[in-house]
């Protein structure tokens, strides 16, 4: 454990384990996918509990595609694809649609970025008409470069004062140092601040391509007149943009993006310790351990594993860390982390108490060992599993923010 030589300040340190375990993992899908003539997945899901459509576009970009010297452009360029279009202003893309009692917004994790829109049902077709004109027309003007810039810079500014996300920053370059995992997705202020325009429409034109897109259309509707509706929406013969005007290249063969990885990509060999010191006022420890890929037999075992070793009441892990008159952590949390190439299981804990460690650690280690031959309180799981079919239930009716949850 490191130390800071100063005592005056309330400097702690990052402890970050990261141990191979064997888990496994399994999930059944249930959606029907198909194509349109220009490559772009199409998901309809019909919901006719409230006269609302939700149209979420998720476009295969995120910082797991950008290599170092980008780091950060596609949350930025998700900015900028709001402030414009060929044919609409940026007031006229976000009145229009306010206007008719909808919602539109976008959002950038790791591995894609989604632009989404609300609406009555009545309206979603002119939803969907603003989504394509933003994707794919979108003028990315010069004069909002320094508008956007700061916006970026001010998100990037807030995490870095959370002592959160610093921990979580160096567990990502530590744990998954070897993946395209490890990128902040804000990026570094460094280059947002000077990125020319030039190369936000290279980027641009580079992944948002319909093949490299999927639509996910939740809501009040009919199949087939929607199936129709997207096709002359999202049909490559209604993309006026650049797409006409451009040689496209297949992205399997792009140097620029990332292929699928072998059945090792992002698994753990052996055992890494890393610790660092920082400017904070709690010690944070985080373990990583080998889980089994979402399409493993055993996965939704350690899923609900997972969720089992959360519960305060319940969980020997939990007990040992949180409970007696003088806690050893602040917070808990275990979850499966889950990506399209590999999965983890995690597990993370805050504490005010860095003397205390060892022995944290040595609780992890020795609870995450038993777990084979513990006898589970049956009630408990069974109670799980209801909560998670409740919740299903209660979050299908969310519409976009079902899309949220299961666009990764």
């Amino acid at each position: 454990m490191l130390n800071s030589n100063n005592l005056c300040k309330p400097v702690f340190a990052f402890l970050f384990i990261i141990f191979t375990i064997t888990i496994a993992m399994g999930i059944q899908a249930s959606e029907t996918v198909y194509k349109l003539s220009n490559g772009m997945d199409v998901i309809l899901k019909e919901n006719h509990s409230s006269p609302m459509v939700a149209a979420m576009v998720f476009v295969r970009s995120g910082s797991k595609y950008e290599s170092q010297y980008e780091n950060g452009i596609t949350h930025f360029l998700e900015h900028l694809l709001f402030d414009g279009t060929v044919n609409l202003s940026r007031e006229e893309i976000d009145l229009s649609i306010r206007n008719l009692g909808g919602y539109l917004n976008a959002f950038t994790r790791q591995e894609m970025t989604a632009y989404l829109v609300l609406l009555p049902k009545q309206y979603i077709d002119y939803g969907m008409t603003i989504q394509a004109d933003m994707l794919f027309n979108s003028i990315i003007p010069e004069e909002e470069l320094v508008k956007e810039r700061k916006v970026v810079i001010e998100e990037i500014n807030r995490d870095k004062d959370s002592p959160d996300y610093a921990a979580e920053r160096f567990f990502s370059e530590k744990a998954y140092a070897n993946t395209e995992y490890n990128k902040p997705g804000l990026g570094y202020r460094a280059f947002i601040d000077n990125i020319p325009r030039e190369a936000i429409v290279d980027y641009w034109k580079r992944y948002y391509r319909p093949e490299n897109m999927t639509l996910l259309v939740i809501g009040d509707f009919d199949p087939e007149p929607m199936k129709q509706t997207v096709a002359d929406i999202f049909g490559f013969e209604k993309t006026v943009s650049y797409i006409k005007d451009s040689t496209l290249v297949d992205l399997s063969s792009d140097p620029t993006f990332t292929p699928a990885k072998d059945e090792n990509y992002g698994k753990i060999i052996g055992e890494a310790v890393f610790d660092t010191v920082a400017n904070v006022k709690s010690t944070y420890i985080k373990f990583s351990f080998n889980a089994p890929h979402f399409t493993d037999d055993d996965y939704l075992a350690v899923d609900l594993l997972s969720q089992y070793l959360s519960m305060d009441d319940i969980s020997p892990l939990m007990k040992a860390l949180k409970s007696g008159a003088a806690p050893l952590a602040t917070e808990a949390s275990i979850y499966l982390s889950t990506y399209e190439e590999f999965s983890r299981l995690e597990v993370s804990v805050i504490t005010g108490q860095p003397e205390k460690s060892s022995e944290i650690i040595s609780s992890i280690l020795d609870n995450i060992s038993m777990m084979a031959d513990y006898s589970a309180d049956n009630e408990a799981l069974e109670g799980i599993k209801t909560s998670v079919k409740t919740s299903n239930i209660y979050n299908s009716e969310k519409l976009h923010y079902l899309g949220f949850m299961i666009g990764q």
